[in-house]
């Protein structure tokens, strides 16, 4: 068995959601030009591409914390101290994100103007992605002994 930390998913930290994806951006332009009809073919393209990117990266999170399961079910890996801390700290992002990414698609969604209603199935698509990370993530931690909530706590 070779330690967590050495598995290839930590090898490059995680970026945060927000921090890839034009998400609090897209609100913002969103909440500045929803009245205005000349700014609708920009904003459908705003939120277009925050589903496409949000749907990429919690895409991505599956794959990984999947195979990561996988591999903890089957014993490739232990969980040390260090390792543990590593896995909270990956399980937590994974599902903050996911949480504020489904309060920032439930305000998208309130704005009822055609350029949001046409992205609507992206935007559903993406938050379908974003919970089923989420739901990974809480399965993993509650296997190895980690509560995965929005406070970041570790329980060591």
């Amino acid at each position: 068995m070779r330690p967590l930390e050495a598995s290839p998913i930590f090898l490059r930290r995680r970026l945060r959601l927000f921090h890839q994806v034009p998400v609090l951006e897209t609100l913002e332009f969103v909440e500045m030009f929803k009245n205005d009809e000349l700014f609708y073919p920009q904003i459908e393209r705003f939120a277009w591409d925050m589903a496409r990117g949000a749907r990429s990266v919690f895409t991505m999170d599956v794959n990984q914390l999947s195979v990561l399961k996988w591999q903890l079910e089957a014993g490739t890996y232990k969980i040390s101290t260090r390792g543990r801390t590593i896995l909270c700290d990956r399980l937590f992002s994974v599902y903050s994100d996911g949480v504020e990414y489904r309060i920032a698609t439930r305000f998208l969604r309130d704005v009822k103007i055609e350029p949001i209603i046409d992205s609507k199935l992206a935007i559903l698509k993406s938050e379908k992605a974003a919970s089923e990370a989420k739901f990974i993530s809480k399965e993993i931690g509650r296997e190895t002994g980690i509560e995965v909530t929005m406070k970041k706590e570790c329980n060591r």
